[in-house]
């Protein structure tokens, strides 16, 4: 059984380009490669052996045992890889950078960042990883109510959403899905 760790972004399932990840159910992912940098939690590395297919100039294709991933980088990799498998719109990347399994486990990937004095959040936070609670099928942005950018005459109207100022933002930003490749 080969499970590979792949890291499906909110956006792309909020989008509809990809169901929510369920247990048991067929998975088909274009995928992006990612080579590992101190930033990349040691929970969505994964490593691999690929021959890599030069397409175009900084942009890849590698070639693994049962799928394909797009890279984009002016680096020609080792045989032996390491980083993270990211899914991707398909639109964006080769065709050809694919992989269908069946998905075994997944975890919800959340990222925790403080504000700076002025309130603003970094891009980067801590990583933790959770199981998913049973019929969930969404995610928390982490965002709060700003400042208002339209009233009407009875009080109501529509208030921008961003991150909170005054304390830790925490957002669910995708799914890291075990998907067993050969199943």
């Amino acid at each position: 059984m080969t499970i590979l760790q792949v890291f499906v972004p909110a956006e792309l399932i909020e989008d509809g380009q990809c169901p929510f990840p369920e247990i048991g159910e067929k998975a088909r992912y274009t995928l992006i490669f990612e080579p590992a940098s101190a930033d990349t939690p040691a929970e969505l590395r994964t490593e691999f052996t690929a021959r890599q297919e030069n397409l175009a100039e900084n942009l890849h294709l590698l070639h693994c045992d049962g799928f394909a991933a797009s890279y984009s980088g002016p680096l020609k990799l080792p045989p032996r890889v390491r980083g993270r498998l990211s899914a991707e719109f398909g639109a964006l990347v080769p065709s050809a950078a694919q992989v269908t399994g069946t998905v075994r486990s997944r975890r919800m990937v959340t990222v925790t960042s403080q504000p700076d004095a002025s309130g603003r959040h970094p891009r980067n936070g801590t990583v933790t990883l959770a199981d998913v609670p049973a019929g969930r099928r969404g995610f928390d942005s982490g965002l709060v109510a700003g400042r208002s950018v339209w009233k009407n005459a009875d009080g109501g109207g529509w208030v921008s959403m961003e991150p909170p100022h005054d304390r830790p933002w925490v957002r669910e930003v995708g799914v890291l899905v075990g998907l067993d490749t050969d199943g």
